[in-house]
This record gives structure tokens, C-alpha cells and sequence, in this order.
């Protein structure tokens, strides 16, 4: 069943946006977490346990919400495929942090809105305005900013951020063919499913391919010996479950009540909280090329979003 053809209310566009933005904020303290740890854990096994986590968290959730219908999707290989790109976004995304800085790689994987609109088009069918289309484009040109005259587009950093802005378009879209007869927490519930399936897959060939000597640092994170926690460290993993419960019921949600062209364009104001949280836990002072990209992001988010509310 495509969803192409599914008329959504048009009031529903603000509360779309709404649950995107409080799911994108739960994230972006995932990303400190993260690269806090990315010096001396493996990726996949710190992708591992948070899966773990938060597949508890999301069943226990779905089972005393909905039932145990939860836990039974209706298309359930349609949502594990969805669950697997998803996964190689976060990959991506998460192997990028030791080659660059957090500001640079959100704004390389933040072309995803741009591709998820294309696709959303294209595949959808849904109607995208000219005006809207000059904000989107504005908002690119925001992202070539902020990345900077160099940009780092040379090295295996920025390739991985793109690769997790392909992957995040296509889980985005794939979305809006799911059968509206499945809840937000079935989706979240699946897609760490796959988390919890790719990483172990994925451990097992990082195990046998692992290469002898690696000076790539985002090779090291994702090829790396696995430690046991300290306390300290099983409680910033055990919060890595807790944020992804979180996040990824937003997003579910977020792409499901609204259409993902209107939606995907505030999937920018998630370089706001980078470059906030980057200061404050990293002392990372954006650039002024930063600022004004952030600046333009934001501007025209905002102004698609006039755009609707003026539509309704």
C-alpha cells in the first residue's frame, strides 16, 4: 500500500513538526554521548547495547500502551528494511564523529531533507510549491556554508556523512508506504530489531575482516577491540537506550501524521543543538561561516512553515 495517495489534514503538518523537533533534540545529546565514548569503544558495540536497551524499553512501552499487537506489524519486512536504512544512517553518522568536527558532519548529513523532498516527489507524488522549493534550495546553500570554502569533502568523514544522509532519505520515505494500521511504537520497535540484527551481523565480519594495522580513526571506532563498561560508562550507554526510545518514536510518529515534504525540511534545526551542545560540552566555537549557515537553515524552515500555517 503507498501512501502517495492518502490525503493528510493539513492542521496535522504543525504537530508533524512538533513531535520531529523533540525527537531530533532527544538526539542530538545521543551524538555527545557518542563521541565521548568514540576514543575507546567499538561502534557496533556501543550501537549493540543501545539497541538492547531500547528494544526493551519500546516493547515494555507498545505491550502496556496498545497490547501485545504491538509487537505484530502489519508489514513487518517492510519495516525491518526500514529499520536496516535507518541503521546504516546512524552507522554512517556515528563513524564520521572521530574524522570530523560535529558541526561539519551534521551539516553534510543534513542534505537528507534536500533528497527526502526529491524522493518524496518522485516517488510519492506529493506536491511540492515553488517557494517551497527556493527555501529548500536556500537551505542547501545554508549547508555549503556552513561545511565551509574547504568543506573536508576529500576524506572518508564527509563520505560517511553523506552516506548517512542517503540512508536517512530512504528510511524516510519508506515510511510514508507503511500501512497506517501501524502505531509509531511498532515502527520504533522494528527498526531496533534491525539495529540489534545488523550490528551483530556486522560484528561478526568486523571480527573476521579486521584489518592488522588501521590509522583511520573511524575505521578504528568501527573495527576496534570490545571493552567492558566502567559504571560511569554503562550509565551513559544505558542513557543511549533511553534516548533512542525516545527519538525514534518521535520520528516514527513525526513522518506518519504529516507529509514528509512538509515535515523534512526542520529536520535542519538539528545543527541548532549540535552547535549548541558542541560549545557547551566541547568548547567547539563555531566559525562565523557556521553561524550564518545555521542562520539560513533556520530562516528557511521558517519560512516553510509560515508557508503552511498560512495554508491551513
Amino acid at each position: 500500500m503507498s501512501d502517495s495517495s492518502h490525503v493528510f489534514p493539513v492542521d496535522r503538518t504543525r504537530e508533524g513538526i512538533v513531535i520531529l523537533m523533540t525527537g531530533l533534540f532527544f538526539f542530538s545529546f545521543q551524538d555527545i554521548i557518542v563521541k565521548l565514548l568514540s576514543d575507546k569503544y567499538n561502534v557496533l558495540q556501543i550501537v549493540l547495547i543501545r539497541s538492547c536497551i531500547a528494544l526493551i524499553f519500546l516493547a515494555l512501552i507498545g505491550l502496556f500502551t496498545i497490547g501485545s499487537h504491538a509487537v505484530f506489524a502489519k508489514q513487518p519486512l517492510l519495516l525491518f528494511v526500514k529499520g536496516v536504512a535507518t541503521f546504516f544512517a546512524f552507522l554512517f553518522y556515528y563513524l564520521a564523529i572521530p574524522s570530523l568536527p560535529l558541526a561539519d558532519i551534521v551539516a553534510i548529513a543534513f542534505m537528507s531533507p534536500i533528497l527526502m523532498t526529491v524522493l518524496s516527489v518522485l516517488i510519492l507524488k506529493e506536491y511540492v510549491g515553488p517557494r517551497r522549493w527556493a527555501a529548500i534550495i536556500i537551505g542547501f546553500v545554508g549547508v555549503l556554508i556552513v561545511v565551509g570554502p574547504s568543506g573536508n569533502l576529500a576524506n572518508l568523514g564527509s563520505l560517511l556523512a553523506f552516506g548517512c544522509a542517503c540512508s536517512y532519505a530512504i528510511s524516510s520515505v519508506l515510511t510514508r508506504f507503511i500501512d497506517q494500521g501501524d502505531e509509531p511504537i511498532t515502527i520504533a520497535i522494528y527498526s531496533m530489531l534491525a539495529f540489534l540484527v545488523m550490528s551483530i551481523l556486522l560484528t561478526f565480519f568486523s571480527l573476521k575482516f579486521s584489518p592488522e594495522e588501521i590509522t583511520n580513526p573511524s575505521m578504528q571506532f568501527l573495527f576496534r577491540e570490545w571493552v567492558r563498561p566502567d559504571a560511569r560508562e554503562m550509565l551513559l550507554l544505558f542513557l543511549i537506550g533511553c534516548i533512542a526510545t525516545v527519538g525514534f518514536y518521535c520520528l516514527g510518529r513525526a513522518y506518519l501524521v504529516a507529509p514528509a515534504s512538509h515535515v523534512a525540511p526542520f529536520e535542519y534545526t538539528y545543527i541548532i543543538w549540535a552547535v549548541i551542545l558542541s560549545f557547551l560540552f566541547f568548547n567547539e566555537i563555531p566559525k562565523l561561516t557556521t553561524l550564518i549557515g545555521v542562520s539560513i537553515l533556520v530562516g528557511s524552515s521558517l519560512y516553510i512553515w509560515y508557508r503552511e500555517s498560512k495554508a491551513a
